[in-house]
């Protein structure tokens, strides 16, 4: 990263990021918080080391109200070198974005996180299909978490979703009543280099579409 880029990051980011043991690591976190500076600041107005992040419920990332306008809300997420920020107006918003993986444990692993439908949904699918299913099913059960700020602690087998990737992503059961398809919305886009990313946001009948824009490490900030 270039000097200009690490001046409009924070002390607390800055400690964050020596706390971590990989340079691979440092260096994603880094650029990732760099560039979620960068366009907040855009939308702001302002320059992006004067933009006032705090940490929200398990950890996530979020705007100082009493520093901005809470109009503005945002989710990032990162894997590998590729990023996703979703920025909304006045609702909240949730994103995850997964690079498809060799995932040895995939079976066991969907067991713990899936419903018993969107396992045999993917089951269903040739097997050469299934670990893509996986991961395009796992970024949309995320986004919704994110969403909702449960994180992980919500029981992920509590809600399903469209697990084939070629379906629609939309909710199709939920034993959580703020999670369902008549009050949140689902997106779900392959992305370059093999992966998923999603989006959720809660339905307020207004229609206004979310916009979205994905990037890697060649599309970081320059300065």
């Amino acid at each position: 990263m270039r000097p200009a880029s690490l001046a409009a990051l924070s002390a607390d980011e800055l400690a964050r990021a020596e706390r971590l043991r990989s340079s691979s690591h440092r260096h994603r976190f880094l650029a990732g918080r760099a560039y979620l500076r960068l366009m907040l600041g855009r939308h702001l107005g302002l320059d992006p080391a004067r933009v006032a992040l705090a940490s929200g419920a398990h950890d996530k990332p979020r705007l100082e109200i009493a520093a901005h306008s809470p109009r503005l809300s945002f989710n990032f997420a990162h894997s590998e070198n590729v990023a996703l920020l979703g920025l909304t107006m006045m609702r909240a918003i949730g994103v995850d974005l997964e690079l498809v993986r060799p995932l040895a444990d995939r079976v066991a692993v969907q067991r713990t996180v899936f419903a018993k439908r969107e396992i045999a949904e993917i089951d269903a699918l040739p097997a050469s299909r299934r670990l893509d299913a996986f991961f395009a099913t796992w970024v949309c059960k995320e986004a919704v978490v994110k969403l909702t700020g449960t994180g992980l602690g919500q029981d992920l087998r509590a809600f399903e979703v469209a697990a084939d990737p070629d379906r629609s992503p939309r909710l199709t059961h939920s034993r959580v009543t703020e999670i369902s398809h008549e009050t949140m919305e689902l997106w779900r886009v392959p992305i370059l280099g093999g992966g998923w990313a999603a989006a959720a946001i809660y339905r307020d009948g207004d229609g206004l579409p979310a916009t979205f824009r994905m990037i890697d490490d060649r599309d970081r900030p320059s300065d």
